[in-house]
């Protein structure tokens, strides 16, 4: 199991949703695989620590795993599938995204953004899956460090979700928060 898996192992002892200390934060265990069944999707980043999981939206898939994650733009009803089992657990960290905190970043961002990514929104579902780089496994790990005590998630958590999200708006697909 590599750093973020075990860091989201001891963030989440029971099989389902396990709160943080930081509002908006999650991290969720399964343990058995599930087929293809309707899941509404909230309004957030998805990051697997390890599993996949898959998404089935009309006539479009999205796989994602440890080495992508999933944006969700808008609340959308979709079909998804978990692979999972006891030895190797889905875990997954969810984080709601804060629309304060994402137009402020866009302010700060307006002057910098690249046209043809405001272009593109129009094309896009309101869902898309990315490569996670290295900058955004690096947030990652420091937000999953920080959620080990309530002291830092308090002190350092909005400070680690702001350069998350701000990580995930430099990346290619950006439109679709941008939208």
């Amino acid at each position: 199991m590599d750093k973020i898996a075990s860091l989201m192992d001891r963030l989440a002892p029971q099989v389902g949703s396990n709160p943080t200390a930081l509002p908006g934060t999650v991290i969720y265990r399964e343990v058995r695989p599930k087929d293809r069944q309707p899941f509404l999707y909230s309004q957030g980043i998805v990051l697997i620590g390890q599993g996949s999981k898959r998404v089935y939206l009309g006539n479009a898939v999205y796989d994602y795993d440890p080495e992508t994650y999933l944006v969700v733009s808008v609340p959308l009803p979709a079909e998804c599938e978990i692979h999972a089992s006891e030895d190797k657990p889905l875990l997954a960290l969810m984080v709601d995204i804060d629309m304060g905190m994402l137009n402020r970043m866009m302010t700060h961002m307006d002057a910098h953004i690249d046209p043809s990514l405001l272009e593109r929104r129009e094309k896009h579902r309101g869902i898309y899956v990315a490569a996670v780089t290295a900058l955004i496994k690096d947030v990652v790990l420091r937000l999953l460090s920080a959620l080990q005590s309530p002291v830092e998630s308090n002190v350092l958590g909005k400070g680690l979700l702001y350069e998350l999200l701000f990580r995930i708006m430099c990346g290619e697909n950006a439109a679709v928060l941008y939208a």
